[in-house]
């Protein structure tokens, strides 16, 4: 990147323990720095269900079901979106996939942003 520039990716985040024992997993968008450092990162809020994470996991564990699609699976979901400041200080607020769809989301976040950026 040259100076002042800023990648924002989507990128599958962890967090805590290593590899599978006590991990979490984020379907997050990151920004990085001319520097090549993760300046920040933001988890996404609402999962896609069964495809992201398996709703009662419990019921369908008892009929040995542990996962119905290929990949990663059981996403953790973040606390709240907020809002990446980037180098030229405009603010721009990510949505990550179908999170754009909910327009009361949108337009809350949006309240507080310059730019809205759609990462899928």
């Amino acid at each position: 990147l040259g100076d002042g520039q800023m990648l924002i990716a989507g990128v599958v985040r962890e967090e805590g323990g290593s590899g599978n024992a006590g991990s979490r997993y984020y379907n997050s968008v990151v920004a990085i720095n001319d520097k090549g450092e993760i300046a920040d990162a933001v988890d996404k809020v609402h999962l896609v269900p069964f495809g992201e994470y398996l709703p009662f996991a419990d019921l369908f564990s008892r009929f040995g079901v542990g996962q119905l699609v290929a990949g990663p699976m059981n996403f953790a979901a973040g606390n709240e979106r907020h809002a990446i400041m980037l180098p030229n200080g405009l603010r721009a607020v990510p949505f990550i996939c179908y999170e754009v769809i909910f327009p009361d989301l949108v337009s809350d976040d949006a309240a507080s942003a310059d730019l809205i950026v759609n990462v899928t």
